[in-house]
C-alpha cells in the first residue's frame, strides 16, 4: 500500500473513532440525564447538570484535569469505586 492511501486510511479511521467516541459519550449522557429525571430533577437542574459537564469537559480537553482527578474526588468525596 502506498503512503498516501496508508495515510487516508489512517485519517478514515482516525475520524471514525472520533464519532463513536462521541456516540458514545452522547449516549452515557443522556442515559445519566433521563435518570435524573426519572429521580425528579426538572428543567433548571438539568441545565446546571449539563453546563457543568461541559465545563468539565472543557478542563479536561485543556489539561487542567484529569479523569483521575475525577475518580479519587468521588472515591474520597462521596465513596464511589470505578473499578
Amino acid at each position: 500500500m502506498k503512503q498516501a492511501q496508508q495515510d487516508a486510511l489512517a485519517k478514515f479511521r482516525a475520524a471514525n473513532i472520533k464519532t463513536i467516541r462521541k456516540k458514545a459519550v452522547d449516549d452515557v449522557t443522556i442515559i445519566m440525564l433521563a435518570a435524573l429525571r426519572k429521580q425528579g430533577w426538572g428543567k433548571k437542574r438539568l441545565k446546571q447538570y449539563w453546563d457543568e459537564v461541559c465545563e468539565l469537559s472543557q478542563d479536561i480537553s485543556a489539561g487542567y484535569l484529569t479523569f483521575d482527578d475525577i475518580y479519587q474526588a468521588l472515591e474520597e468525596e462521596v465513596g464511589i469505586v470505578f473499578e
